[in-house]
């Protein structure tokens, strides 16, 4: 798994919810350390593994900051 995961080149977002049982954040966190471009949010939510439904505020602020750094290092790329 992590020979495969190594292999992905993508920025890639991660995100666990801290009382996510289901999909526990320690498997948000190997996957963030074995992804060579990842970036790992963790999300506060006492819904569990449906967090990701009702903390829709976190959620966003977590996926525009991931985009908005993307699109400063593209706009940097390219003045």
């Amino acid at each position: 798994v992590e020979k495969a995961l190594n292999t992905i080149t993508a920025r890639t977002l991660v995100v666990g919810i801290d009382s996510d049982i289901l999909f526990p954040i320690h498997e948000q966190q190997f996957l963030a350390k074995h992804i060579s471009n990842a970036h790992l949010e963790t999300m506060t939510s006492l819904y569990g593994h449906d967090g990701f439904l009702v903390e829709v505020e976190q959620l966003n602020q977590y996926i525009k900051r991931f985009f908005s750094e993307d699109l400063v290092s593209v706009v940097t790329k390219y003045k």
